[in-house]
């Protein structure tokens, strides 16, 4: 019975239409930098990439919508199109990082994250992208 029903659910995420989890990419498109997160993190960032923008920093945003399924060649091509990253996230342990670098074989170098219970602020992640782009 166990191996009929992890056989279904198997069938199950094999019939997910892949436009349904493809990531939400925002910002300029042919960006060196790329920010990447997930989950409750996507409304600072959006914040901040205006502010980056009239700034006339270049920066393309990953916004990863799922973790199951995960849609490795999207963002596996996301990661390599890009010469710099930085993943912000709502947790210490870069559970979302960890799972990228699990299923596409690619480190982000630059993390941030926040864990104190509080969101994320857009000046914390335009501080945090303007120290990855200074170091270049």
């Amino acid at each position: 019975m166990r191996a009929a029903m992890v056989d279904k659910r198997e069938r199950k995420m094999r019939a997910i239409s892949p436009l349904l989890y493809q990531p939400a990419f925002f910002g300029e498109q042919d960006a060196d930098f790329l920010l990447v997160s997930w989950g409750s993190t996507k409304g600072p960032a959006l914040e901040a990439l205006k502010t980056l923008r009239s700034l006339n920093i270049s920066v393309k945003y990953m916004h990863i919508r799922y973790a199951s399924p995960f849609a490795t060649d999207a963002i596996r091509a996301a990661l390599k199109a890009a010469k710099r990253h930085l993943i912000i996230e709502g947790n210490s342990q870069g559970q979302m990082r960890n799972l990228i670098r699990e299923k596409t074989g690619h480190f982000i170098e630059n993390f941030y994250g926040r864990y104190d219970a509080r969101p994320l602020e857009p000046a914390e992640i335009v501080a945090q992208v303007k120290a990855c782009i200074g170091s270049l």
